[in-house]
């Protein structure tokens, strides 16, 4: 499938942070329920993904109905080419993919709503993201899409350095997709 333009995705956007600098640093508010829809009555969860190297690769990762999450993933440290992958089955941009770099320094969030696959590969040392995740986290309902995948083709910027084996030995997208039939 091919890479699409980020702003040809209807529903993730970017967010950009509002820092407020000073003499001793910098303030910033990472999380406003302003910024995400009215109507989001999920309960909410953060976490901190801390990666070591750059090379490392986390995902493909989506949680499937009634389990679905969306997320507003932030980096905190260091840099990551961040992957999504549109799986809504009614949306013009079905299994198409798209890319951005989320950096310490680049001042701009990801909102990913569900239905997306979500997955990244660190650029720098010491690369930590945080995620407001709204949903339920469910191992029954957890899915992997393989990062190699030979239909989306996925352009990867470095050599993989670390990868957990249940993300190298992730399914095909075509075979998720079989699955939800």
């Amino acid at each position: 499938m091919p890479e699409v333009s980020f702003a040809s995705l209807n529903g993730p956007r970017l967010i950009p942070i509002q820092n407020h600098l000073d003499n001793r640093g910098s303030f910033s508010k990472l999380f406003e329920a302003s910024f995400l829809e009215k109507s989001m009555t999920k309960d909410i969860s953060v976490s901190v993904s801390k990666n070591s190297f750059p090379g490392t690769i986390r995902g493909l990762h989506i949680q499937l109905p009634p389990f679905s999450e969306s997320k507003l993933i932030t980096c905190l440290s260091g840099a990551v080419f961040d992957v999504i992958v549109d799986l809504r089955d009614s949306s013009p941009t079905f299994k198409s993919w798209s890319r951005i770099e989320l950096t310490s320094t680049n001042s701009q969030q990801l909102y990913l709503p569900e239905g997306f696959a979500h997955g990244y590969q660190t650029l720098e040392n010491d690369t930590q993201l945080i995620y407001v995740i709204f949903g339920n986290y469910s191992d029954t309902y957890s899915r992997r899409i393989n990062y190699q995948d030979l239909e989306l083709a996925i352009k990867w910027p470095l050599n993989v350095t670390e990868i957990s084996d249940a993300d190298n030995e992730a399914r095909s997208l075509n075979s998720f997709l079989e699955e939800l039939k």
